[in-house]
């Protein structure tokens, strides 16, 4: 099957099944959803059909404004997306990361390991408690505005060391 009979047949069933979505670009072959919650119901049903010679791309996109919006293209090649694209504002992300990662080692607080991937600071005992003692004191030092995080606990073994493994997470 074609893109384009796949793409027609995915907007008929979107029409028929009166699925809720916000637009159809069609000389993009993309279907727009304001939100994740929007776009459940297809969602559901694309679990039950299947693309033979062409891939849905599913990815993030602000959409009407939409921080949270959805797009559904169908391609003829599978997207790899680099990891620029894989969240919205992941420039922001990550100037509040650097932002937090600059503030710890500014402190004085020694980092063991960390991961841009998952957003993840890893600490021995000793720093853990170095850090997040001033961190206590004034977390809007360390944390941008909407930023959340959580400790693991109790602490994990890493290479057979117990680590202090701070989260971090980011609005939207």
């Amino acid at each position: 099957m074609s893109k384009q009979t796949v793409y027609k047949s995915l907007k008929t069933a979107i029409t028929r099944n009166d699925f809720p979505h916000c637009q159809f670009r069609d000389d993009q072959t993309t279907i727009l959803f304001d939100s994740w919650d929007q776009f459940k119901p297809f969602d559901s049903y694309l679990d039950s059909i299947t693309t033979k010679d062409c891939k849905l791309n599913i990815y993030a996109e602000r959409v009407n404004g939409h921080p949270d919006g959805v797009a559904v293209t169908v391609d003829d090649q599978i997207q790899h997306l680099g990891y620029m694209q894989s969240r919205l504002d992941m420039e922001l992300k990550l100037k509040q990361w650097e932002h937090l990662l600059s503030s710890i080692l500014k402190s004085g607080t020694k980092i063991h390991n960390y991961n841009y991937r998952v957003f993840t600071i890893e600490f021995d005992e000793h720093e853990f408690h170095v850090f997040y003692r001033d961190f206590k004191k004034n977390k809007s030092k360390f944390l941008s505005d909407g930023m959340t995080y959580y400790i693991s606990h109790p602490p994990m073994k890493i290479n057979g060391l117990d680590m202090f493994v701070f989260h971090v997470e980011f609005p939207n």
